[in-house]
């Protein structure tokens, strides 16, 4: 039964550490007119991998979420998440990675949300802040900046999962 458990575990930690790693940005910005940009996204590299280029990718991020706050205008805070929809797939977002993970291209835009303000992409890395009904954008040239956070990859975690899971048997077998 012990060896049973030793070989569960060890299997499970290889399969676990089979999957892709999860990949993070940290998102910023600001725009002309002065609204700020925090959020973050993640994928699985194991979907987006090298020299992905997709026009729906946030069909394939794990999380997306950005907020824009100091706007210019009454709501002053909105946030765009994958949870809110598709993108306006009238234009581009396109995620681009090379061997590195390093994202080349990153311009999503969005429908209108719940406060009715909408993101069109201008170029790949900025987007106009447009709010409906409003003739002229709210903010112009929200400027995307992001940084890869660092995080365990599925495969060390695995391994250090299986490890430990050895050498708690192995203490536990020489203590009977």
């Amino acid at each position: 039964m012990r060896r049973f458990a030793a070989l569960a575990i060890t299997i499970g930690a290889a399969a676990w550490s089979a999957q892709g790693a999860v990949v993070t940005y940290s998102l910023g910005g600001v725009g002309d007119n002065g609204t700020q940009i925090s959020g973050s996204f993640s994928f699985d590299d194991g979907v987006i991998g090298a020299n992905y280029a997709g026009f729906y990718a946030l069909g394939d991020l794990l999380t997306f979420s950005v907020t824009l706050s100091s706007i210019p205008n009454t709501p002053t805070t909105t946030t765009f998440t994958k949870a809110d929809g598709a993108p306006d797939y009238d234009h581009l977002f396109q995620l681009a990675t090379d061997s590195s993970g390093a994202v080349v291209e990153f311009s999503p835009g969005f429908a209108p949300n719940s406060d009715g303000y909408f993101l069109d992409p201008t170029s790949e890395f900025s987007a106009n802040l447009e709010k409906t009904g409003d003739p002229f954008p709210t903010d112009y040239n929200l400027v995307w900046t992001y940084t890869q956070v660092p995080e365990l990859s599925h495969t060390a975690l695995g391994a250090g999962l299986g490890l430990l899971g050895f050498a708690g048997y192995r203490a536990w077998r020489n203590r009977r």
